[in-house]
């Protein structure tokens, strides 16, 4: 699983990352996927499928681009490892909670 992680992560370094500034942390992008969350819950809760499946996809990308720019850009730390992975179950978990509601209805 390294090997693919060290392939996306360069893959992303030359395509998507150079259009990122400097300035913006792997960690305000894990924000913005955590901001995002409610967003996406109403979206599949309301059944408007194709905004949430949007926002989804999008989030989820950040998932990969918070963590390419991190480690390509040696800014890991401890703190974000925590946020990447709160903003990871968060995104899983309103997908979770949306599909098991939509089994009692």
């Amino acid at each position: 699983m390294v090997w693919f992680q060290e392939v996306s992560d360069r893959a992303l370094e030359r395509t998507l990352l150079p259009f990122i500034p400097a300035r913006i942390s792997p960690n305000q992008i894990s924000w913005l996927r955590i901001l995002s969350l409610p967003f996406i819950y109403y979206c599949l809760a309301t059944q408007l499928y194709l905004p949430g499946f949007v926002l989804f996809t999008v989030a989820a990308l950040t998932d990969a681009l918070d963590g390419a720019m991190a480690r390509t850009r040696n800014r890991v730390t401890e703190a974000g490892k925590v946020l990447d992975a709160v903003a990871d179950r968060g995104l899983i978990g309103v997908v979770a909670i949306v599909g098991a509601s939509s089994w009692h209805s």
